[in-house]
């Protein structure tokens, strides 16, 4: 097939498939196979139809949360690493589904259907040479909640595992005015024209809907870095978000020596970091070749931003803290012309009592917004989010990660309002197991992510 590269082997690899039974294997490039040549029917810019993996007809569910203009496979994708798992989703216009999707969705009243108890590749990066692996039937759904070994685990990112894609359902396209003002940041980059290897005329499929620019901005503690992205409109882009951007052609890595922040947390105290040289197509997040992981205490870093779909169709909550009071909102736009569209964000102002992590996902989910990840409370707590309980109240967070032998959640506190708030553990930030009971706080957004 036309992917992935095996970036285990030292001789250049792709994947070959049995039609009999679907089984996969990696063959050396110079073997002499059968092959087949296909024309989609489906040529859109968007995640829907066949593009989505299921029955025909059926192929795409509707995913919890976004407005429902989000959709997810109906039923797992055939095994592939974690590499060529991110690339098939995004040749369909899709993303690899995070953890938190996988979550929300088996919970869900609708459920994620056809779950098998197969391992299933989640987007996240839990360590600096580990993803995040889930899974669940429809008999255990009601039970899921998250834990090791049972619904989650990890794996080396060459393990083959099933997956699941998730994207937006319809032509919203890229934020058409996510070109910033500052010049140095360099001039727009809306993805390349077409994947390396692709007919030209397939320049809809497989291009990424996120907006960043063209040069590393200085360096910066994380904290500084996902506050300055985020005044501008836009957030320090995710390990899936920047492999999305990269692979399409995101220009001027800086090479070797130069690495830059990723918003997952691979450790209680340590955040992923990532380098490329100039413009790499191939590029594939693998430790160490690319990607390792950093301390945030006192670390300073260069970083980019990225710009998402905009729904103007969304209106967000009326009400946050399940009807209650106010909502903390906050709107930025990435430049100041005046038809700017602003990406808008409205979160509760106030914890939600204790809860484990899976009923804090699903509380939130059930109101269609999502259980806060750590960068949108460090982006919401430096803009001013208030009632932060000090220093003996921790809230959970939607970002997962692993030790040996248990599956966590991350876990952060501030005090009052604290608009210079630093990741720091174990002061501000540590971790905590997924079954323990923290306040938490939800988040809508007008972004499709």
């Amino acid at each position: 097939s036309h992917t992935p590269w095996n970036f285990y082997s030292t001789t250049a690899q792709h994947t070959g498939i049995r039609l009999t039974d679907g089984s996969i294997t990696n063959y050396n490039d110079t073997s002499t196979l059968p092959y087949r040549c296909v024309w989609p029917n489906n040529n859109l810019g968007y995640f829907s139809g066949n593009h989505c993996n299921g029955d025909p007809g059926t192929e795409c569910a509707t995913a919890i949360g976004n407005n429902g203009k989000m959709n997810i496979d109906s039923r797992d994708r055939p095994a592939l690493p974690m590499y060529g798992a991110q690339w098939e989703c995004k040749f369909y216009n899709a993303h690899l589904a995070n953890t938190l999707e996988y979550a929300e969705n088996i919970t869900s009243a609708a459920g994620l259907p056809n779950g098998t108890d197969q391992w299933n590749w989640s987007s996240d990066h839990n360590r600096y040479d580990m993803g995040e692996v889930v899974r669940w039937t429809q008999a255990t759904a009601a039970a899921w909640n998250g834990t090791y070994s049972t619904y989650t685990s990890w794996s080396g990112r060459g393990g083959a595992y099933r997956f699941r894609c998730t994207g937006i359902g319809s032509n919203v396209g890229p934020n058409p005015n996510a070109t910033p003002t500052d010049v140095s940041f360099g001039s727009k980059f809306s993805g390349g024209t077409a994947l390396v290897g692709q007919p030209t005329a397939e320049v809809a499929r497989g291009k990424t809907d996120l907006v960043s620019h063209t040069v590393n901005l200085g360096a910066r503690p994380a904290h500084e870095a996902m506050s300055d992205c985020f005044i501008r409109g836009g957030h320090m882009p995710d390990s899936r978000e920047l492999w999305e951007l990269i692979t399409d052609g995101l220009p001027n890595g800086a090479g070797s020596s130069t690495y830059v922040w990723m918003a997952d947390f691979a450790r209680y105290d340590l955040m992923q970091i990532t380098r490329w040289t100039g413009v790499e197509a191939d590029f594939d997040n693998y430790h160490d070749l690319y990607t390792t992981w950093s301390g945030v205490d006192a670390q300073t870093r260069n970083y980019r931003c990225a710009w998402f779909p905009i729904d103007t169709s969304y209106a967000g909550p009326t009400k946050c803290n399940a009807g209650q009071f106010d909502c903390f909102k906050t709107e930025y736009a990435p430049t100041a012309d005046a038809n700017a569209l602003k990406a808008k964000t409205w979160a509760d102002p106030i914890d939600r009592p204790p809860a484990t992590w899976i009923t804090a996902v699903k509380d939130c989910a059930d109101e269609g917004g999502s259980l806060a990840s750590v960068r949108d409370m460090t982006e919401l707590i430096r803009a001013g989010l208030a009632n932060g309980q000090g220093p003996n109240n921790y809230v959970h967070t939607a970002d997962a990660v692993f030790t040996d032998t248990a599956s966590y959640s991350m876990i952060l506190r501030w005090n009052a309002i604290n608009t210079s708030f630093v990741l720091q553990h174990s002061n501000q930030i540590t971790h905590a197991a997924r079954t323990a009971s923290h306040n938490y706080r939800c988040v809508w957004t007008n972004e499709l992510k």
